[in-house]
């Protein structure tokens, strides 16, 4: 299976900042990306925010949890493909 270029936090950023008013055209020259993806991350991620993910936001193959620590500055991120 092929990697990905972009992390999933990437990704959601991408999208912030398309809703944030950048156009799409913008964003796929900034990050040397066809609009065909862009718009495939905006149907996949749709309402997911780094923050608040969980298991049933994310697509069917695969999990993804997040670990926060309140006293310091770090998570740890799991990511198990089904």
């Amino acid at each position: 299976m092929k990697r990905s270029r972009y992390t999933d936090s990437q990704i959601l950023s991408i999208l912030k900042q398309n809703e944030s008013g950048t156009s799409v055209a913008e964003l796929c020259r900034e990050h040397a990306m066809s609009d065909a993806t862009f718009y495939k991350w905006r149907s996949k991620y749709a309402g997911i925010t780094a923050g608040g993910m969980q298991k049933n936001d994310l697509p069917h193959c695969c999990q993804l949890v997040l670990i926060y620590s309140t006293s310091s500055a770090y998570s740890i991120l799991i990511i198990s493909f089904l």
